[in-house]
């Protein structure tokens, strides 16, 4: 099969001659042929580029750029909000140069985040539903006000993940995430009022905060790596062909390298920290890395704002949390992700799960290892 350029540019598995732009397939087809499937991310563009030279902008030029880019080239830019740090800090280089954005999109849970209330003092992965009231709505209250020009559409995914229609296909309409609300969440197809305008608008695009830079420090050198489990969880074509990431993008090399450097800055001048970076990581140490770079990497953006954590594994979180909001569909969904589980595991190798405190989800790929600095020896 052949894939547009736009949907290779999300990644996607190289099992021997074939691609696939869904993991659940290469895992299956690399099993049946014994070949290691290869995640290849932009691969083209990143061997190429040296991430060892610390670009001379600012990361603020570099922001300013990637979002006037972005507006050169499309005719209707929707920004995909979910009220962190990575979509507030787009959100923040579009205003500041005065860069219109024509829609901005909240899928969020929201007669869920209303009925379990609020805790601001809750960090729990579990308590991601408080960033509704804390966190998003504020936002968009506050967009509405001084930015009436950009179109607010929220689509609350509640009632659909109540109705939850479980079919065969279930993993195969997935990229890298088989949690359930995944699908509700983030696939565009679901949101009938987006699919239709970048259905009929034929140069419009829908942006995504994807991803803060992935840098560990492996053999004495820092290096910068890039993980699938944070990519797309859905691999519908009309996600594939209108999503663009604003920062795992080729033409942010320039940007992500700076992150880098000013991340690898911070942890040599802070060498105490240099146990939350050592590879291979751990949850907890991911969950240090996520909070302690995002005043690093965006120093323009005001954080004084409610989020809760990310980690160990906020999917399942958002899972069971829906399950407490349908008792009824607890059992359904819980045995047909057994039933799923179960099915995958006769079709791929072992080797190719991984175990997690709410029970199993498929390993993550990396592509990468880009080495950017080494090292200080007297740290």
């Amino acid at each position: 099969m052949l894939y547009s350029p736009s949907s290779m540019r999300l990644g996607y598995y190289q099992v021997g001659d074939k691609i696939h732009l869904n993991k659940v397939a290469a895992l299956i087809d690399g099993t049946e042929r014994n070949i290691h499937p290869e995640w290849v991310f932009n691969n083209d563009v990143f061997d190429k580029f040296s991430w060892s030279e610390e670009p001379e902008e600012s990361l603020s030029e570099l922001y300013s750029q990637r979002a006037k880019e972005i507006r050169q080239t499309y005719d209707y830019v929707i920004l995909a909000f979910s009220g962190g740090s990575d979509s507030h800090n787009i959100l923040n280089a579009f205003i500041k140069n005065n860069l219109k954005i024509d829609e901005i999109v909240v899928s969020w849970a929201v007669k869920l985040s209303e009925v379990r209330g609020t805790d601001p003092w809750d960090y729990k992965d579990v308590n991601q539903l408080s960033e509704w009231e804390l966190t998003v709505k504020p936002k968009l209250q506050w967009m509405r006000q001084n930015h009436p020009e950009t179109k607010i559409t929220v689509y609350d995914w509640t009632d659909g993940y109540s109705n939850y229609k479980i079919d065969d296909d279930f993993s195969l309409h997935r990229g890298t995430n088989l949690a359930y609300f995944a699908d509700k969440r983030w696939s565009i197809d679901n949101i009938s009022s987006i699919e239709k305008r970048i259905s009929t608008m034929q140069n419009s695009i829908i942006i995504w905060g994807i991803c803060k830079p992935r840098v560990c420090l492996q053999d004495n050198t820092y290096k910068l790596y890039f993980l699938d489990q944070v990519g797309f969880a859905t691999t519908s074509e009309l996600n594939n062909e209108r999503t663009e990431y604003f920062y795992w993008h080729p033409s942010s090399a320039r940007m992500i390298a700076k992150q880098c450097h000013l991340i690898v800055r911070f942890f040599e001048e802070n060498p105490m920290f240099k146990q939350f970076i050592r590879w291979p990581q751990t949850p907890r140490a991911r969950e240090f890395y996520e909070n302690c770079i995002r005043a690093i990497i965006y120093p323009e953006v005001d954080l004084n704002f409610f989020q809760g954590s990310k980690w160990s594994n906020f999917n399942f979180a958002w899972d069971l949390a829906l399950m407490d909001l349908d008792p009824a569909m607890n059992d359904k969904l819980n045995y047909h992700f057994f039933e799923t589980m179960q099915g995958l595991h006769s079709v791929i190798e072992n080797k190719y799960f991984q175990t997690v405190a709410e029970g199993e989800k498929l390993t993550g790929f990396i592509a990468g290892m880009y080495p950017i600095a080494k090292e200080s020896i007297t740290s």
